[in-house]
This record gives structure tokens, sequence and C-alpha cells, in this order.
């Protein structure tokens, strides 16, 4: 959402060693690192690996493995 993406901007996540996690798949296209989302009637794992770059992390290949890769919309 607008306001996912305005906090990881506007405080100053976007390019810190600090890593995000939500729990929606709008939270990771728009910047996050990690999401935990329900998925039908399951928990699943959302990854943004350029996030994690762009924060200086980085994520196991355990976890990429694990996970749905999201990328970043364009122009964020």
């Amino acid at each position: 959402t607008a306001s996912t993406k305005f906090f990881i901007e506007n405080v100053g996540l976007k390019e810190r060693p600090i890593l995000t996690v939500g729990e929606s798949e709008d939270f990771v296209i728009n910047g996050g690192i990690i999401s935990i989302i329900n998925e039908n009637d399951h928990l699943a794992l959302l990854t943004n690996p350029n996030a994690a770059k762009n924060s200086q992390l980085f994520l196991s290949n355990n976890l990429v493995k694990l996970s749905r890769q999201v990328s970043t919309h364009k122009g964020n």
C-alpha cells in the first residue's frame, strides 16, 4: 500500500541494514524484505531479494528456497 511505501522510504529503511518483516504481499512489493502471509490456510513466506540487497542484507539460500520471491514495483 501507499503507507508501506511511504514508511519504508521516508523513515529511512530503504537502504539501511534493517530487516523489515510484514504480513502482506504488498509489503514486499513496496520494498519490504520478508512477508509472512496466509495462503490457502497455510503460512507462506515471500521475500524480496532486491530489497535485501539494497539494505546490505543477505538472505540465506534455505530461506530463498522456502519462499516465493517477489520483485519491487518499478519506480520504487
